[in-house]
């Protein structure tokens, strides 16, 4: 049934990341950081007419995204700073990560290039981001930790996945109520869209005005998680 109402009050879901529609169309830019075979990019794109940044550390996952005149793809690591990071491959390819070896790890390390958000957005010439998609296996910590207000001042919406809730943890839950916070003081509204921390939704309180009805949706649901 929430899914059903997301859908019907303008809230769609694609692969696990929940995002506000109808602010998308053809003019749109969608940057997709931890975009694994770059399958939630190629979506919005085709789905939207928008263009997408899909941005993998992973090498063996990277060469799977498939380019299109909509969707470009760059190999890097998001973090805290720009620098050279190893990433260690998983036995599950979608769980590698730039944290450090965990029981799930394989024996390939690599070392992939590291950027901040901040250089990031710099290099890639990005203005507004429409919908910032962050799935980046527990650096989501250190990123949100380094940014800074102005970081964040061209971000219409963000769909986050924390990753204290999975199989073998990577983050605890105070981080992500620690980032939580910084985010919402950075000027958004969120609320998490499934029972766990891995689907968040952050939606700017300037740059992004929701309709009364669709408003008062994220109210009522927001009022059940807190009962």
């Amino acid at each position: 049934m929430p899914k059903l109402l997301d859908a019907l009050f303008g809230f769609r879901n694609v692969r696990g990341h929940t995002f506000y529609a109808k602010v998308l169309d053809s003019r749109s830019v969608v940057v997709d950081l931890g975009a694994n075979q770059g399958a939630f990019s190629r979506c919005l794109a085709n789905r939207y007419g928008c263009r997408a940044v899909a941005v993998e550390a992973s090498p063996a996952l990277f060469e799977q995204i498939e380019t299109t005149p909509l969707l470009r793809k760059y190999n890097y690591a998001v973090a805290d700073q720009d620098r050279v990071a190893t990433f260690y491959e998983s036995e599950n390819i979608e769980a590698g990560n730039i944290l450090g070896p965990k029981s799930n790890s394989s024996s390939v390390q690599v070392q992939v290039q590291a950027r901040s958000f901040r250089s990031l957005v710099s290099e890639l010439g990005l203005g507004q981001i429409d919908l910032l998609k962050v799935d980046i296996e527990g650096a989501e910590i250190q990123m949100f930790d380094a940014l800074h207000a102005q970081d964040l001042s061209e971000v219409i919406q963000l769909t986050v996945e924390f990753h204290d809730s999975v199989r073998i943890p990577n983050v605890s839950s105070e981080d992500v109520r620690r980032v939580c916070q910084k985010i919402l003081s950075l000027g958004f509204d969120g609320l998490p869209m499934a029972r766990d921390n891995d689907d968040w939704l952050f939606l700017s309180q300037t740059k992004l005005r929701l309709p009364p009805l669709a408003r008062r949706y994220l109210s009522f649901r927001k009022s059940r998680r807190s009962n």
